[in-house]
């Protein structure tokens, strides 16, 4: 029929959106419950290995300490902020006729994700050259598409073993505090 309706809390634009806005953006479709290990190679680096405890919420923690300086404290929050990026990533563009050859991904650093339901397949994502200051070339395997992440998404992926340096001065489980006292002077 023609009968026009109106509703509450629906806004025009709603669902006038260009095709490529009905895309799904998100990389990967896990939670951190989900995963085994997150394994990140960064070229001429050694492997940094992640492995998450038991916990009801995981706390992330290196494979293999040893290769950690003395005294060097990891800190599991950057271990932790890490993993979600990595399952957060989400697409900027899609190239679509102009798919990136090697050049691109000649230097690629991989970031690989493993599961704990066996069964699911291993993914891989290829961070590849700068495209500009805030965009990176990206490849997600198995799979040949290119696409384009954010640079600061990257950028927090490509942290280095001196990175997870636990840096804060006082380290307490929040839930612990009952009160503070701060004394100027």
């Amino acid at each position: 029929g023609s009968n026009v309706y109106a509703m509450k809390g629906m806004f025009p634009g709603t669902f006038s959106r260009p095709l490529g806005a009905w895309a799904d953006r998100r990389l990967m479709r896990a939670e951190a419950i989900d995963v085994s290990k997150v394994e990140i190679q960064l070229a001429g680096e050694e492997a940094i290995v992640l492995l998450p405890s038991e916990d009801e919420v995981p706390v992330w923690s290196l494979s293999d300490p040893s290769v950690l300086p003395t005294d060097f404290q990891f800190d599991a929050l950057t271990a932790r902020s890490v993993v979600k990026t990595v399952l957060g990533l989400s697409v900027r563009e899609f190239v679509e006729g102009r798919s990136q050859g090697s050049e691109a991904f000649s230097q690629a650093d991989q970031i690989v994700v493993s599961f704990k339901d066996k069964s699911r397949e291993t993914q891989t994502v290829l961070l590849g050259k700068n495209l500009s200051e805030k965009l990176v070339y990206a490849k997600r395997m198995p799979g040949d598409e290119t696409f384009i992440l954010s640079a600061h998404s990257a950028q927090l992926l490509r942290r280095k073993i001196s990175d997870y340096r636990d840096l804060r001065v006082m380290r307490f489980d929040i839930r612990s505090v009952v009160g503070l006292r701060m004394k100027q002077g």
